[in-house]
């Protein structure tokens, strides 16, 4: 019943002013992955022009067990609910009652007029409900640019993988291929290309539109798909994902890009990463 509810609430949600585009958590094709791209993304470039950026982080302490229900039914019916619907919301809200229980002592029973079920169907789509309107503030996702961060980050793998028995005398290289592992660098390079097709052809195809610029040419050198790279005075900006990324997506052949699902694409990314070991 809750499915087919959260179906019926989902259509008309999206086919009113939907949720906003910056929520990324219970979201269909979207995850803290491109929370984190999507937000770093928008800090760095407003640093990059001289822009002042505060970040303030919030915690909804037991989120689920605190909203009201009639302010959660209010803010529903603003999201252009029909009358049917609602009501079904609203039963499904009502039902739940509670009372204490001292020394086999019980008070009368009580109605819950606060929180959502938890591990319920419907609970991760009011929670977005409920604070779907609050301020549209845009978690770094840190990848280390400097060399000292990177070799103290490729010590600790070297160290571990020094450990296996009967790979003790062969070189950082060689345990590597013995043990069919790529260097933390690739492993990270490996993951920012996963996240990228996702943006670009995968399920996140809605938030790596606002992200990434493609080239406009018609020139058949390179693989199709090439990303505008941007300019940027700072670091920061010049290392963020969106930016960082494009040289290496850029570099790949066409019949990886155009990979037709990303169980293939990883496999074609495992195919050059081997090469670049």
């Amino acid at each position: 019943m809750e499915r087919i509810i959260l179906s019926d609430l989902s259509q008309q949600v999206q086919g009113s002013q939907g949720i906003r585009a910056s929520q990324h958590g219970f979201m269909k094709g979207r995850s803290y992955l491109t929370n984190l791209i999507s937000f770093y993304s928008h800090v760095t470039h407003l640093l990059d022009v001289g822009k002042a950026v505060d970040i303030v982080y919030l915690d909804f302490g037991k989120a689920f067990d605190t909203v009201p229900h009639s302010i959660l039914l209010e803010k529903v019916a603003n999201h252009g609910i029909d009358k049917c619907t609602l009501h079904l919301v609203k039963s499904w809200l009502n039902g739940p009652a509670q009372r204490v229980v001292i020394n086999a002592v019980k008070s009368c029973w009580r109605p819950v007029t606060n929180g959502v079920p938890q591990g319920s169907v419907l609970g991760p789509a009011f929670l977005n409900i409920f604070i779907d309107d609050l301020d549209k503030s845009a978690l770094p996702f840190w990848a280390p640019h400097y060399n000292k961060d990177i070799e103290v980050l490729g010590r600790v793998q070297r160290r571990a993988i020094k450990l296996v028995r009967g790979l003790e005398n062969n070189s950082y290289e060689e345990r590597l291929r013995e043990l069919g592992m790529f260097s933390l660098e690739k492993m990270r390079l490996r993951g920012d290309l996963v996240a990228l097709y996702n943006c670009q052809k995968g399920g996140c195809r809605e938030v790596g539109v606002g992200l990434f610029s493609q080239v406009n040419n018609d020139r058949t050198r390179g693989n199709g798909l090439k990303l505008q790279q941007g300019r940027f005075r700072l670091d920061i900006g010049r290392n963020d994902f969106t930016e960082r990324m494009d040289r290496h997506w850029n570099g790949l052949h066409r019949e990886v890009v155009e990979s037709s699902s990303l169980k293939v694409f990883k496999k074609h990314v495992d195919v050059a990463l081997q090469g670049m070991l």
